[in-house]
Protein backbone atom coordinates (compact mmCIF):
# COMPACT_ATOMS: atom_id res chain seq x y z
CA UNK A 1 0.00 0.00 0.00
CA UNK A 2 1.41 3.11 -1.18
CA UNK A 3 0.85 6.21 1.37
CA UNK A 4 1.62 9.54 -0.04
CA UNK A 5 1.81 12.44 2.32
CA UNK A 6 2.52 15.44 0.69
CA UNK A 7 3.91 18.97 2.63
CA UNK A 8 1.57 21.64 3.56
CA UNK A 9 2.79 23.91 1.10
CA UNK A 10 2.60 20.82 -1.52
CA UNK A 11 -0.80 20.41 -1.08
CA UNK A 12 -2.10 24.44 -1.62
CA UNK A 13 0.58 24.93 -4.83
CA UNK A 14 -0.75 21.55 -6.40
CA UNK A 15 -4.58 21.10 -5.34
CA UNK A 16 -4.06 16.96 -5.78
CA UNK A 17 -6.05 14.75 -3.89
CA UNK A 18 -3.50 12.73 -2.44
CA UNK A 19 -5.34 10.32 -0.91
CA UNK A 20 -7.12 9.13 -4.07
CA UNK A 21 -3.47 9.42 -6.00
CA UNK A 22 -2.29 7.08 -3.07
CA UNK A 23 -5.17 4.42 -3.51
CA UNK A 24 -5.06 4.58 -7.76
CA UNK A 25 -0.92 3.98 -7.20
CA UNK A 26 -1.43 1.33 -4.69
CA UNK A 27 -3.66 -0.49 -7.07
CA UNK A 28 -1.54 -0.07 -10.07
CA UNK A 29 2.12 -0.76 -8.64
CA UNK A 30 1.23 -3.45 -6.43
CA UNK A 31 3.77 -2.68 -3.81
CA UNK A 32 2.66 -5.66 -1.17
CA UNK A 33 3.38 -3.73 2.16
CA UNK A 34 2.52 -0.25 3.51
CA UNK A 35 5.10 2.75 2.85
CA UNK A 36 5.10 5.96 3.51
CA UNK A 37 6.24 9.03 1.10
CA UNK A 38 6.78 12.31 2.53
CA UNK A 39 5.98 14.07 -0.71
CA UNK A 40 7.28 17.68 -0.26
CA UNK A 41 8.14 20.93 -2.96
CA UNK A 42 12.05 20.09 -3.75
CA UNK A 43 14.37 22.69 -2.96
CA UNK A 44 16.74 22.41 -6.34
CA UNK A 45 16.08 22.04 -10.01
CA UNK A 46 15.21 18.38 -10.05
CA UNK A 47 12.84 16.01 -8.52
CA UNK A 48 14.23 13.26 -6.03
CA UNK A 49 14.03 10.32 -4.23
CA UNK A 50 15.92 9.66 -0.98
CA UNK A 51 15.68 7.84 2.09
CA UNK A 52 17.10 9.11 5.27
CA UNK A 53 16.88 7.71 8.42
CA UNK A 54 14.38 5.18 7.11
CA UNK A 55 12.06 7.66 5.92
CA UNK A 56 10.94 8.08 2.34
CA UNK A 57 10.95 11.32 0.60
CA UNK A 58 9.89 12.43 -3.13
CA UNK A 59 10.88 15.15 -4.00
CA UNK A 60 9.17 17.64 -6.88
CA UNK A 61 10.22 20.26 -8.64
CA UNK A 62 7.51 22.12 -9.49
CA UNK A 63 9.65 24.54 -12.08
CA UNK A 64 8.12 21.75 -14.70
CA UNK A 65 4.02 22.40 -13.63
CA UNK A 66 2.06 22.20 -10.61
CA UNK A 67 -0.89 20.23 -12.59
CA UNK A 68 -1.77 17.13 -12.00
CA UNK A 69 -0.02 15.24 -15.10
CA UNK A 70 3.14 16.95 -14.28
CA UNK A 71 3.52 15.93 -10.59
CA UNK A 72 1.84 12.41 -11.15
CA UNK A 73 4.83 12.10 -14.10
CA UNK A 74 7.58 13.16 -11.40
CA UNK A 75 5.73 11.04 -8.42
CA UNK A 76 5.84 8.13 -10.78
CA UNK A 77 9.82 8.53 -11.61
CA UNK A 78 10.87 8.83 -8.01
CA UNK A 79 8.48 5.74 -6.97
CA UNK A 80 10.20 3.59 -9.64
CA UNK A 81 13.40 4.37 -7.85
CA UNK A 82 12.28 3.35 -4.42
CA UNK A 83 11.29 0.21 -5.78
CA UNK A 84 14.67 -0.01 -7.81
CA UNK A 85 16.29 -0.04 -4.53
CA UNK A 86 13.45 -1.64 -1.94
CA UNK A 87 12.16 -4.27 -4.24
CA UNK A 88 14.64 -4.73 -6.76
CA UNK A 89 17.66 -4.12 -4.36
CA UNK A 90 19.43 -2.09 -7.49
CA UNK A 91 21.23 0.54 -6.26
CA UNK A 92 20.87 3.90 -7.67
CA UNK A 93 24.03 5.35 -9.35
CA UNK A 94 25.17 8.70 -8.53
CA UNK A 95 26.39 10.53 -11.76
CA UNK A 96 26.72 14.18 -10.56
CA UNK A 97 29.56 14.60 -12.71
CA UNK A 98 27.93 13.92 -15.73
CA UNK A 99 24.26 14.59 -17.07
CA UNK A 100 24.70 11.91 -20.08
CA UNK A 101 25.99 9.28 -18.27
CA UNK A 102 23.26 10.12 -15.63
CA UNK A 103 20.66 10.40 -18.35
CA UNK A 104 21.86 6.99 -20.17
CA UNK A 105 22.23 4.72 -17.38
CA UNK A 106 19.28 2.12 -16.78
CA UNK A 107 17.85 3.14 -13.76
CA UNK A 108 16.79 6.15 -15.58
CA UNK A 109 15.56 4.61 -18.28
CA UNK A 110 13.33 2.75 -16.13
CA UNK A 111 12.64 5.19 -14.43
CA UNK A 112 11.50 7.03 -17.51
CA UNK A 113 9.73 4.03 -18.77
CA UNK A 114 7.41 4.06 -15.85
CA UNK A 115 6.68 7.80 -16.12
CA UNK A 116 4.30 6.45 -19.30
CA UNK A 117 1.72 5.35 -16.74
CA UNK A 118 1.17 8.40 -15.83
CA UNK A 119 -1.61 9.45 -18.64
CA UNK A 120 -3.68 6.31 -17.51
CA UNK A 121 -3.29 6.98 -13.91
CA UNK A 122 -4.27 10.55 -14.25
CA UNK A 123 -7.25 9.80 -16.24
CA UNK A 124 -8.37 7.16 -13.76
CA UNK A 125 -8.17 9.93 -11.11
CA UNK A 126 -10.04 12.68 -13.33
CA UNK A 127 -12.63 9.85 -13.86
CA UNK A 128 -12.73 9.42 -9.94
CA UNK A 129 -13.14 13.09 -9.52
CA UNK A 130 -16.11 13.28 -12.01
CA UNK A 131 -17.91 10.08 -10.04
CA UNK A 132 -17.11 12.34 -6.44
CA UNK A 133 -19.20 15.31 -8.34
CA UNK A 134 -22.31 13.37 -9.89
CA UNK A 135 -22.64 11.64 -6.69
CA UNK A 136 -22.68 14.88 -4.98
CA UNK A 137 -25.09 16.31 -7.17
CA UNK A 138 -27.17 13.76 -7.42
CA UNK A 139 -27.88 13.77 -3.13
CA UNK A 140 -26.86 10.08 -2.97
CA UNK A 141 -25.61 10.51 -0.10
CA UNK A 142 -29.14 10.29 1.73
CA UNK A 143 -31.84 8.78 0.52
CA UNK A 144 -35.12 10.54 -0.33
CA UNK A 145 -38.34 8.42 -0.97
CA UNK A 146 -39.65 9.64 -4.60
CA UNK A 147 -42.66 11.81 -4.30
Amino acid sequence: MIVLQPSVGLARDTKIDYDLLSSILTRAVKIKKRVFFKVIKSNKDYSYYEEIDEEYIIAINLDDGNDLPEVVKGILHELRHHIQECVFKIKTTDFNDSFRRYYASPEEIDARKFEKLSAEVVNIYKNFKKIEVKYKDLKLDSYNEPV
